[in-house]
């Protein structure tokens, strides 16, 4: 058995590609509102299998050499969502760049209650870590 997915705007309109494409057996197995990584907003994903033959199988793949844009839109939707997350994981590391660089500046220009603030304590809260630190005989 072989499994197909289609997307389309309507479940009709999938239902209608794959009975041209596949024929009279090939079986709906499911539909589903299609994922964001592999579709538009407002399409389904439509699953169509078939038992296939050797004559159908030598038929489909010409068909599908033909000039068939599915494959290359795909391609396109999964090259988008790379390089979004590429820009994500960029952003996020020019971020944790700057944020470590900041305690160091703060602790250069305030001194350890700078750069304990900087991580987002309290000045008070700051002041009592350092007192517990000295009380200890840490620097």
């Amino acid at each position: 058995m072989r499994i197909k997915s289609y997307y389309a705007g309507t479940v009709e309109a999938a239902m209608e590609l794959a009975a041209k494409e596949l024929g009279p057996e090939a079986w709906l197995l499911n539909t589903r509102p299609a994922p964001p990584e592999a579709a538009r907003p407002g399409e389904y994903e439509v699953v169509f299998g078939w038992a296939e033959n050797e004559t159908q199988s030598e038929a489909r793949d010409n068909a599908s050499l033909v000039g068939s844009a599915e494959p290359w839109e795909k391609l396109s939707r999964e090259i988008a969502e790379l390089r979004r997350e590429l820009e994500e994981t960029a952003a996020q590391a020019a971020q944790l760049r700057r944020a470590a660089a900041a305690p160091v500046r703060m602790a250069e220009a305030g001194g350890p209650i700078g750069a304990l603030t900087a991580c987002g304590l309290s000045e008070s809260v700051a002041e009592e870590v350092l007192a517990r630190l000295r009380a200890r005989g840490e620097p």
